[in-house]
């Protein structure tokens, strides 16, 4: 008797060689099902293993039909398959008598037989060509995909990177118009500052040539008065009218809707407060301009004052507080006043020793015994000249020995 080989089913594992199963071996139930029809004994040097036989083989044991365990055959203790139906055979017919009555049902004979031993390889190629169009499918819609995000990250990295440069120039052009504004504000103070020392060159030449004039005896006098007594008491009667100013709060205006945390009161209060502040530093600046008055001085110093009252002006804007044009005015008579009193004493001051200094010549000497030698008048300085003159008067008297 033939050797046999077992032929195990498409996805079993494949057996060594020379392999028989024991008695009470069974598949395991993880391995597919066998197909219709599978021989599981083929003799040697029969087909390769996993290759469906068309019929079973002579003396081979086969599968039992209803069962799905494996029988030891008598002879060579090997397990039995299923049967494989053997193909039909044709029928055959008289020559010249009528149709086959059954040609149809032998033509559904074969079919089924074709079925029942390749309609299941066919059925796994279709499935297998099915998931391999599936699979592609799939990979190309991945590829798809996968480029599609891979354009949206492209395009969001160009509109990302074009936002940043639009930015980027949104930036440069502010900057570039922020430095346009510095350079015409630097140029504005250059030109301003350039105005502002021309004016002061012009006042310095003021000062120089009214000092000049000033020392050859010429002033201008803004209140013309008799003596220096006389600008004395206007200058008393000035203060007096300053200080009735100040206390009756005509010497600084300001606002009087002012509120503080809901109190007008207190916002008075504060007001107040801020304008006797604003109003000492004024008259500080104010009494320097007096201790430091010079004649030739009088316009530089009204001029800081003026400024000064400015300055308040600015500092007080949110509370409207500034200074009166009549207080300001009266510090300005003060200094006016105060220049002309300076000038007129040193003049009295230079016509007295001018004065004194001839009565001194004009007086006779005291005798004594030896006789003195008459002395020249020295010149002096007439008030109101930048020369010096002999003074008019002289003693003729002789002294004895």
């Amino acid at each position: 008797m033939s050797a046999y080989r077992f032929n195990p089913p498409p996805g079993w594992p494949v057996p060594p060689a020379g392999w028989t199963p024991p008695a009470d071996w069974r598949p395991d139930p993880s391995w597919p099902a066998a197909p219709e029809g599978w021989q599981l004994w083929i003799p040697e040097g029969g087909p390769a293993p996993g290759t469906l036989v068309a019929g079973p083989a002579p003396g081979a044991p086969v599968a039992g039909p209803t069962t799905g365990a494996l029988a030891v055959g008598p002879t060579t203790g090997a397990p039995v398959g299923g049967a494989v139906p053997a193909v039909p055979a044709p029928r055959k017919g008289r020559l010249f008598g009528r149709r086959r009555a059954d040609a149809v049902s032998e033509a559904e004979e074969l079919r089924a037989w074709i079925a029942r031993t390749q309609g299941l390889d066919a059925e796994r190629v279709a499935g297998l060509v099915r998931q391999v169009e599936a699979e592609a499918a799939a990979l190309r819609e991945r590829a798809i995909a996968e480029a599609g995000a891979e354009a949206r990250e492209i395009v969001e990295d160009a509109r990302a990177t074009a936002k940043e440069i639009l930015a980027d120039a949104r930036e440069a052009a502010k900057v570039t118009d922020r430095l346009r504004r510095d350079a015409d504000r630097q140029r504005a103070d250059v030109s301003a500052a350039e105005r502002r020392l021309a004016e002061l060159q012009a006042r310095i030449v003021n000062a120089d040539e009214t000092a000049l004039l000033q020392e050859a005896g010429i002033y201008a006098y803004r209140h013309v008065l008799q003596d220096a007594i006389a600008y004395r008491s206007r200058l008393d009667t000035l203060r007096d009218e300053i200080k009735s100013l100040t206390r009756a709060g005509r010497a600084v205006h300001a606002t009087t809707d002012w509120t503080v945390n809901g109190s007008k009161r207190e916002g008075q209060k504060m007001v107040r407060d801020f304008s006797k502040l604003m109003l000492r530093a004024y008259n500080a600046e104010a009494d320097y301009a007096v201790r430091s008055m010079r004649p030739y001085r009088l316009a530089s110093l009204v001029d800081r004052l003026y400024k000064s009252r400015e300055t308040i002006a600015k500092l007080g804007a949110t509370m409207h507080i500034r200074i009166s044009d009549e207080f300001h005015n009266a510090r300005v008579r003060e200094l006016e006043l105060t220049a002309d009193y300076l000038q007129k004493k040193d003049e009295e001051k230079e016509v007295s020793s001018t004065t004194r200094g001839c009565a001194s010549w004009s007086s006779p000497p005291t005798t004594s015994r030896r006789r003195t030698r008459r002395r020249r008048p020295s010149a002096r300085r007439a008030p109101g000249s930048g020369r010096r003159r002999p003074c008019s008067g002289s003693w003729t008297g002789s002294a004895r020995s």
